[in-house]
């Protein structure tokens, strides 16, 4: 016989069930997590005319296979990467220079010096 959800799951299993329908409420309505995210990366990219293509789940959905993500995946080309990572670079404050990894590190210091002159230019 079978029993109630709490019974044949425990408490925090369904939660973590009822969690994950909320969830997909959201995504299926349009207000997720992962489609704010897309629109936010998906205007950084035309604003700056990088090109893209969204795969994996997301771009399922498009094609009418209805799959819940919390990840957003692009194709860029490698130019478009490029332009990503400066953009990434230079937006971060000198201050957090550190938690750069160290071939980084110089980019960003060439990088961030090059802005400041351009900007007394």
């Amino acid at each position: 016989m079978l029993g109630t959800m709490v019974e044949l799951l425990g408490a925090e299993r369904e939660e973590a069930f009822w969690a994950g329908v909320e969830n997909a409420r959201k995504f299926f309505m349009g207000e997720a997590d992962v489609q704010r995210a897309l629109e936010r990366l998906s205007r950084i990219l035309d604003e700056r005319g990088i090109p893209y293509a969204v795969i994996g789940a997301l771009a399922l959905n498009e094609w009418g296979y209805r799959r819940v993500t919390v990840g957003v995946d692009v194709l860029l080309t490698p130019e478009g990467l490029r332009v990503l990572e400066l953009i990434r670079v230079l937006s971060l404050p000198l201050e957090k220079e550190a938690s750069l990894d160290a071939s980084l590190r110089e980019k960003y210091r060439e990088l961030w010096q090059a802005a400041q002159t351009a900007e007394r230019e």
